[in-house]
């Protein structure tokens, strides 16, 4: 049984694979499930996983930390950046 039953129940239902979300995200398959699965802490890949799911990383990693407002706003800076060229 998967480690992170959320996740796994969200790509189902999203009809993905960790491999396309990984793909999908820049990320390696290998680091993606080392992530989901809990064996590495990365907090810019939870928030990116998260958001590909459209779940909050804290939803998805109950029992982590919860995750501070300014990590979770870097993606959107992001996109406001790169949108203001």
């Amino acid at each position: 049984m998967p480690k992170n039953k959320r996740i796994h129940k969200k790509l189902l239902d999203l009809d993905l694979t960790i491999t396309e979300l990984a793909r999908r995200l820049g990320l390696s398959r290998q680091h993606l499930s080392a992530v989901v699965s809990g064996r590495i802490s990365s907090s810019r890949a939870r928030v990116m996983i998260a958001a590909a799911l459209g779940e909050s990383p804290d939803k998805l990693w109950p029992k982590r930390r919860p995750m501070k407002r300014s990590i979770l706003n870097v993606r959107s800076d992001r996109k406001s950046k790169e949108s203001n060229g």
